[in-house]
């Protein structure tokens, strides 16, 4: 308990001392809870586990595997693990890493049931035959939150902390074909919850520690969206006079009102993630140009301020790689301070890997627009600034070579001149953005701090 209390603290240092308190409970809860589940992982019949499960995002798995793809499901060391390994196999044929039971026939028992729908057990130190089911385009289950020692493991950030963290996944991924696909089972209200994301992208990169810095953060976050964190207590519902019936007392003329919960007015911010952020002033063309290279359907008209929610779109490219790019409400000088519509989006690109500036080709001085719009992510901090970005130069259509040579560009930034609407330069303002992209070693803490 103090172990885990002290974990706590260090991965949650918002929180207080109760809250941590709390959380250690409910960890040791969710030990005990855990024990019927490995059971249940065991002894279970398939069709009791497939009732209570849900699935999320399934068509990742089945497109890699579709496109005869190597597969390798990033997961962590969840307490319902083994009955997802089960309810897994049910689904799909897969190779779980596992470190072998001191207890022979408990491990052969845990082998049995978790080979029943043709998948395989590979022990953690058997790496040749790792190696082996990935070449096979079996799909393998493996968990890399793990302290193994000084071998095969560096030090990365997890909850902003240096933490020793296994390369392995890195190593076993260093085929262009594989797919790393973040994967979780959770618990639910229902049931459980099992659910897919997109294969990571650019990964490996070469550098162990830059792809441990990202394994880490994924674990981080699923760690972080399947928390709970208590804002108000509820209320006493009380008692009825059935709770004070007794032998003697059979129709109580007594009950308890219960205490009210407490209430307080709170604000929720939603941020979405991208990978790329489209800034500019209203009416650049933002939304052309995102609807133009993807599949978003904005709205678009002749007008500025048509933009009034952010907007994501999916960018696919090198047939099985992808992007995702946000699309805010135009910014205007001082959005920073509140003016406009563009400072109370301009979180949703924080998260964001690439910028992507958008000015007009009308505009009486496009570099000093871009300096505005520098100015204001300045302002509004988050070290926007410091991702690599290009600057667009939209509507191109309309002007001729002779308005082309009295432009002047902005010289510490990549451009490009284009137009969404006829297409000149579409697919090179394109390429120019994966190029940054495939670039880039994905800095996982700038891009997500």
């Amino acid at each position: 308990r103090k172990v885990a209390t002290i974990n706590m603290q260090l991965c949650f240092p918002e929180k207080s001392k109760a809250q941590v308190t709390a959380l250690v409970k409910k960890h040791f809860e969710s030990i005990g809870v855990s024990f019927f589940e490995t059971a249940n992982a065991y002894y279970g019949r398939a069709k009791k586990i497939e009732k209570i499960l849900t699935i999320e995002n399934e068509h990742y798995l089945i497109d890699a595997m579709s496109n005869d793809r190597s597969v390798i499901l990033l997961c962590s060391h969840f307490l319902p693990l083994m009955l997802g390994s089960r309810a897994l196999s049910l689904k799909h044929p897969i190779a779980s890493i596992y470190r072998p039971q001191n207890n022979r026939l408990f491990d052969a028992m845990m082998v049995k049931k978790l080979t029943d729908g043709g998948g395989q057990m590979i022990k953690n130190s058997d790496t040749k035959g790792m190696l082996k089911a990935i070449k096979n385009k079996l799909p393998i289950w493996y968990a890399p939150d793990q302290d193994l020692g000084r071998k095969g493991t560096v030090f990365a950030p997890l909850f902003g902390i240096q933490t020793s963290t296994i390369t392995a996944t890195s190593r076993l991924a260093k085929e262009e074909s594989t797919a790393v696909i973040p994967y979780s089972f959770i618990r639910t209200d229902k049931g459980y919850q099992m659910a897919f994301s997109a294969p990571l992208e650019n990964y490996p990169s070469g550098d162990l520690t830059q792809d441990a810095t990202q394994t880490n953060q994924i674990l981080e976050d699923l760690t972080e969206e399947n928390s709970s964190f208590t804002i108000v207590k509820g209320g006493n519902g009380g008692f009825g006079n059935a709770r004070f019936k007794t032998k003697i007392q059979t129709a109580p003329r007594v009950a308890n009102d219960g205490q009210l919960g407490e209430q307080l007015i709170i604000e929720l911010e939603l941020k979405v993630l991208a990978d790329v952020g489209l800034v500019g002033f209203p009416n650049a063309g933002k939304s052309t140009f995102i609807s133009r290279i993807s599949n978003a359907k904005p709205r678009i008209a002749d007008y500025p301020f048509t933009t009034l929610v952010p907007n994501l779109g999916i960018i696919k490219y090198h047939d099985y790689k992808s992007f995702v790019m946000a699309d805010i409400p135009g910014l205007i000088e001082g959005a920073a301070d509140g003016k406009g519509l563009g400072s109370r989006f301009l979180k949703h690109i924080e998260r964001t890997k690439i910028l992507v500036f958008i000015v007009d080709i009308h505009s009486e001085d496009i570099s000093a627009e871009y300096n505005i719009l520098r100015n204001e992510l300045d302002k509004f901090g988050s070290d926007l600034n410091k991702r690599p970005s290009i600057l667009l130069v939209s509507k191109y259509d309309v002007e001729n070579e002779d308005v082309l040579k009295e432009l002047h560009f902005p010289e510490d930034i990549p451009s490009v001149i284009m137009s969404s609407i006829s297409g000149t330069n579409l697919t090179q303002a394109k390429n120019k953005i994966i190029e940054l992209i495939e670039s880039q070693k994905h800095d996982i803490q700038t891009a997500t701090d």
